[in-house]
Parts: structure tokens; sequence; C-alpha cells
């Protein structure tokens, strides 16, 4: 689970998926691994999210929505 942070919080991450981060250039972020902590797994599962990730706008237009409603 990747999920965003505080300004100036870093990098709250164990194992395999903190180096995948910082090698991205994420700066504030929390993750909680669920499930097998296999680090091949893992490191195949932080990707898989990053790559699914998508931004406010999109999302809104998805829905239907404003950006200020999502927000």
């Amino acid at each position: 689970m990747l999920k965003p942070a505080a300004a100036g919080t870093g990098i709250i991450a164990g194992g395999s998926v903190r180096p995948v981060l910082e090698l991205a250039g994420y700066r504030d972020i929390r993750t909680k691994i669920i499930g097998t902590n296999n680090p091949r797994n893992v490191v195949y599962a932080t990707l898989e999210g990053l790559k699914n990730m998508q931004t406010v706008e999109s999302v809104a237009k998805k829905r239907g929505k404003k950006v200020e409603e999502i927000m």
C-alpha cells in the first residue's frame, strides 16, 4: 500500500520498497506491505503500484467531477 505523507515526513518504508522509492525520486510517502514479504514480489508489487498511479485530473475526468470536488 502506498500513501502520501505530510511534507518533511520522508520515506517510511521497509525492506526492498525503500530503495525503489528513493530511486524513483519520492520524498514523502508511507508504505505498508500486506501479504508476502518476499523481496522479489514486494519490488514487483511496488513497481506495479507506481505504474498504476493516476493524477487527480484523470480521476476527476473518469468520475465526471471537478478536481475541487475530489480534493
